[in-house]
């Protein structure tokens, strides 16, 4: 197969890679944003139209972006009663937990790959941290060279 033409096509087979290799249910991409200010959605896979509307605030408590600072894997929800951004993913994923996985291009965080998954599957999820960094770390790469579009504006340009 070729490379992939544009940004949809470029989603699709991260989705598919993600899938394959780690059996994610479904994946939410999260990149930081052109103010550095926000994680945004990019619409991937089958949460393309509801993702456009997540956006997650750098500088809050919200166990995603301690995820994105933490710059290790996480798997979320890790208390018994998960925060409302997290029950809004588990929804979205339609998953019973999520990995979340930071993007690293250019010595920085890119944002985070994030994967539903079956709590049965951690275990193994952690004996395969380092590959899943590297994809996520590919995956950064891949959207930084595929950008000819810019990162995502923040929500202050969204109309």
């Amino acid at each position: 197969e070729s490379w992939p033409r544009d940004a949809a096509e470029l989603s699709e087979t991260i989705v598919k890679a993600a899938h394959v290799l780690f059996d994610l249910v479904d994946v939410v991409i999260l990149q930081i944003d052109a103010s550095a200010k926000h994680l945004v959605g990019l619409p991937v896979g089958e949460t393309r139209q509801r993702i456009k509307e997540l956006v997650f605030p750098l500088q809050s408590n919200n166990p995603i972006v301690i995820a994105a600072h933490a710059r290790n894997i996480s798997f979320l929800p890790d208390a018994a009663v998960p925060s409302i951004m997290e029950e809004q993913m588990l929804r979205l994923l339609g998953s019973e937990a999520f990995i979340c996985i930071p993007m690293t291009a250019d010595k920085a965080c890119q944002g985070l790959l994030i994967g539903g998954i079956g709590r049965w599957q951690i275990p193994m999820l952690r004996q395969r941290d380092r590959l899943l960094m590297l994809f996520a770390d590919q995956v950064a790469v891949s959207l930084l060279k595929g950008s000819h579009q810019a990162r995502p504006p923040g929500p202050e340009a969204r109309g």
